[in-house]
């Protein structure tokens, strides 16, 4: 194992750590808080990798990538919670979780938790994400601590375990449809896309599942049976840096499952995906945000709504209160005009699991919602939403 011209010893030992292999079966990728090197790094974007599988094998100052998690129970409890490396708020190297929970009530509960070390071991018929602190500090967020999640290579079955001062527990999410390229094909596929927008790569390993979750936080029970989803994302620069506003939606409605999500870059114009599933058949697909000039593609379109009772806002504890969400939910279409065939979903917020400034223009939350909808002229159903969003201050 030799030395990266121009870096330390040791740090270059560390950087060659994600050849470690064993048993010449599984392989890790470990990460250390505060590691990083100069230069452009590698975005894996090969079509047959495994969506859990690390996408950044070392780290710049820039680059960063996440295993994301959201989530509505059938009682209107939220849950969102992210696992992150690399460059993140303005921390080069860092190793987070960010968490947060909302009750039916109203409570709610938000924390980032920043960690020593992260490692992503992938096998032949699973992969692991370990989170953790190996020594305990004497500052709270450097207590011994672990949060996991281990993956089936199918993504059928997602466990992810919990320990930490502040969270502890289990939640198992399981898919009800396939995984999900940028580009709206199913995984695997070798024609499959994971370039969204510029420098910004996608991938929905469960663009929608149920979720069962047993957590107690900071002592109190948190226990939640919905529906949700995960994604994976890993970009060249911050996403402040990249993305000036998102919506990211999914949801399930008597058969129907979708997945969408429209994004405005910094870069280059405005992105659009959006699958509609049928039990778990694919039934619709798009990336176009208007009909096209022969009339035969399909499209799709969100709108945003105003006529929910439930806006995006601060805790009521919050020592300094943002304004509330300028919408409350979404207004989906999806048409196809070779079927003739028009789908309508209707997505009303039902509470804010979390609301949070990014940088002086924007803020960013994450919602549960209630969707009611289905082909229009057809049978309509309800059902239940998750995402979240990013939207500029005025």
């Amino acid at each position: 194992m030799w030395p990266v011209p121009g870096i330390p010893l040791s740090t270059s030992l560390l950087l060659c750590l994600p050849a470690v292999v064993y048993g010449a079966e599984c392989i890790n990728y470990p990460a250390r808080e505060g590691i990083t090197i100069d230069g452009p790094v590698e975005m894996i974007d090969h079509p047959f990798r495994n969506f859990d599988g690390t996408m950044i094998p070392v780290y710049n100052q820039t680059a960063v990538e996440g295993w994301s998690y959201d989530a509505v129970s059938v009682d209107g409890a939220g849950l969102a919670f992210y696992y992150t490396r690399g460059t993140i708020a303005n921390v080069r190297g860092a190793q987070r979780v960010f968490f947060a929970a909302a009750w039916p009530n109203g409570t709610s509960y938000m924390e980032s938790a920043w960690f020593q070390e992260s490692n992503i071991e992938m096998c032949p018929d699973k992969t692991t994400g370990r989170w953790f602190n190996s020594t305990s500090a004497s500052n709270t967020t450097s207590a011994i601590a672990e949060w996991k999640f281990e993956s089936d290579i199918d993504f059928k079955d997602t466990f992810v375990t919990v320990n930490s001062p502040t969270v502890k527990g289990t939640i198992h999410m399981k898919s009800l449809v396939p995984a999900l390229y940028a580009d709206g094909l199913e995984y695997p596929n070798p024609d499959g896309k994971t370039l969204f927008a510029p420098m910004l790569h996608w991938v929905e390993n469960v663009p929608v599942g149920t979720i069962e979750a047993n957590l107690t936080v900071n002592g109190t029970p948190f226990i939640f049976s919905g529906i949700g989803g995960r994604e994976r994302n890993w970009l060249s620069l911050p996403w402040s840096s990249l993305s000036r506003r998102w919506d990211m939606i999914r949801g399930a409605a008597g058969p129907y499952r979708f997945l969408g999500w429209t994004h405005d870059s910094k870069i280059g114009g405005t992105q659009f995906t959006m699958v509609l599933f049928k039990n778990e058949k694919v039934i619709f697909r798009t990336q176009n945000l208007k009909p096209s000039e022969l009339g035969n593609d399909t499209w799709g379109s969100v709108t945003l709504t105003n006529t929910g009772p439930v806006h995006l806002a601060s805790p009521p504890d919050a020592a300094v209160k943002l304004p509330e969400s300028r919408f409350s939910g979404y207004l989906i279409d999806m048409v196809s005009p070779a079927t003739g065939e028009h789908w309508q979903f209707d997505i009303e917020f039902t509470q804010s699991v979390y609301w949070f400034p990014v940088g002086p223009a924007a803020q960013t939350g994450g919602y549960a919602a209630n969707v009611t909808g289905g082909l229009v002229g057809g049978c309509q159903y309800k059902g239940l939403s998750s995402g979240n969003t990013q939207e500029l201050k005025l």
